[in-house]
């Protein structure tokens, strides 16, 4: 690469980490876990904040706005209407064309069966499943039971169960559910950090799989989806396509979306998400701000990009843009992980603050080199349509809440008018997110449209969590503020979990 975000001072990935003369193999495995992204790619850690380049931007910003809008307020108003309008009509303008992407590609194979060859145990390369829990003890039987239903050899299967040291609830719920052989309970050690990234970072240096994915406590994954993801790396390499496929994601889907108002809207954004947005990114070969879980990877790219940043909290998106820095590309399969969605307002909004502040971190990373030297790393089209998603993500949590007030307002107040091109981008938006919400909605019924239709009472909530992400972006920047699972009274139907794809 060249010697911009993602330089290294040093080559060769993780084997050319220095121990630092740490004799004990889990204390190596431990100072690797956490420091090993920024020493070798220091761009690319968020553990620095922003840089003195942007913090020197930023003061020169915000004085050249204060300026303005004390000497000529008018012209400072009509600029920032200008370049918000414009903002919000691409990011409008991309995400329509993205839905309608995903839209043609449904009901296409994802990932090509491999037809007229030997699939027997001995093929199947050796996969590791990373799975990070914490305080989960009421989730463990029904991920053990998922797990353990796999459709893949067990002779070429490792299951590493990753757990903190200090955890000692989960630890007594695991052991008494019997592991089979392929299952490991690690424990990661007690550290500066107490992420999820840190515990894959932990495992991934004890894997042995060529090929490693990633699940939550909560999921319930298909049968089918390891051998999916094979299918579709194998068929990559003999294709010869490129960029190379350093990774696939499988779609999440909420299986408790009728329990709530607030798992409803959540299962409306991830099948527009997981159901359209990423498959058209995946067809268009660009980059993808991967899900938390049920993300397939060869080992050995991982290795190459430095693994998951341990100080960002959404690692995922993160190590997604990562990777088309790196100039690979991620792929989408069929076979999904079913979730549980939060049920009340005070989880979501805990959950989504730490994804606000993490897409704020991976923002902070992402912009920290000049927009001409990415565009020349990554190409054009990739640059400008990660910024378009990275930002959409961040400005629509901070705009919704104030844009539904001043609506309010133009509609209270004797004498105020919303401008016509405000009104235009209102309609735009929403306009888009009904013509989504058609496209997911078979299978749902009334219920689901009662939470398409109410979306917009939902998404000021947005504003609430983002104000929560600021502040503890400078007061606790690194704090992951879990969310609760096993809280839920649906039931997943297990015939889901083998049903034909």
């Amino acid at each position: 690469m060249a010697d911009g975000w993602g330089a290294a001072p040093h080559s060769g990935g993780l084997k050319s980490y220095s121990r630092k003369h740490i004799s004990d193999q889990r204390a190596f495995w431990r100072e690797h876990a956490e420091t090993y992204l920024r020493c070798a790619f220091p761009k690319a850690s968020c553990a620095g904040g922003l840089s003195a380049g942007q913090l020197k931007w930023l003061g020169r910003t915000g004085a050249m706005s204060g300026l303005a809008a004390l000497y000529a307020p008018d012209i400072a108003l009509g600029t920032v209407q200008s370049l918000a309008f414009i903002a919000f009509a691409l990011i409008i303008l991309y995400r329509f064309l993205l839905v309608l992407i995903g839209a043609a590609g449904r009901g296409r194979p994802t990932s090509p069966d491999l037809k007229g060859r030997d699939t027997s145990d001995r093929l199947w390369p050796k996969y590791t499943l990373l799975v990070p829990v914490f305080r989960e003890p009421a989730a463990v039987s029904n991920l053990i039971t998922a797990l353990e239903r796999i459709d893949y050899p067990v002779s070429q299967l490792e299951v590493f169960i990753l757990l903190e040291a200090c955890d000692g609830e989960t630890l007594n719920a695991l052991n008494a559910c019997a592991l089979k052989p392929h299952f490991q309970i690690l424990q990661v050690p007690e550290g500066e950090l107490r992420t999820k990234p840190r515990a894959l970072n932990y495992g991934l240096q004890q894997a042995s799989g060529q090929y490693v994915a990633v699940y939550d406590a909560e999921d319930a994954m298909h049968a089918s989806q390891l051998k999916d993801a094979v299918r579709a790396f194998q068929a990559s390499e003999e294709l010869n396509r490129q960029p190379p496929l350093a990774c696939v994601q499988a779609p999440l889907i909420p299986h408790n979306g009728g329990e709530s108002w607030i798992s409803g809207q959540f299962e409306v954004e991830y099948l527009v998400q997981f159901g359209l947005v990423v498959p058209a990114l995946c067809k268009l070969k660009l980059p993808v701000l991967l899900g938390g879980t049920s993300n397939h990877f060869r080992k050995s790219v991982l290795e190459d990009v430095g693994g998951w940043d341990p100080h960002n909290v959404t690692e995922d998106a993160d190590l997604g843009l990562r990777l088309a820095r790196h100039g690979y590309r991620v792929g989408a399969i069929a076979p999904p992980t079913y979730e549980e969605a939060p049920i009340g307002v005070m989880p979501w909004v805990r959950q989504r603050s730490r994804w606000i502040k993490g897409f704020l971190q991976t923002a902070c990373v992402f912009f920290r080199v000049s927009p001409a030297r990415a565009m020349q790393e990554m190409g054009a089209l990739n640059y400008v349509s990660a910024s378009l998603l990275l930002l959409s993500g961040i400005v629509s949590a901070l705009v919704h809440g104030p844009l539904c007030l001043w609506l309010l307002a133009q509609i209270i107040v004797p004498g105020w008018h919303a401008p016509e091109s405000a009104i235009a981008l209102c309609v735009s938006g929403l306009s888009m997110h009904l013509l989504a919400g058609a496209l997911i909605s078979s299978g749902g019924g009334v219920r689901r449209w009662l939470s398409i239709l109410s979306a917009p009472a939902y998404w000021p909530l947005q504003t609430i969590a983002a104000g929560k992400a600021i502040w503890e972006l400078k007061s606790a920047p690194y704090f992951w503020d879990k969310t609760d699972h096993g809280v839920t009274r649906a039931h997943l139907d297990p015939d889901m979990l083998v049903r034909a794809m």
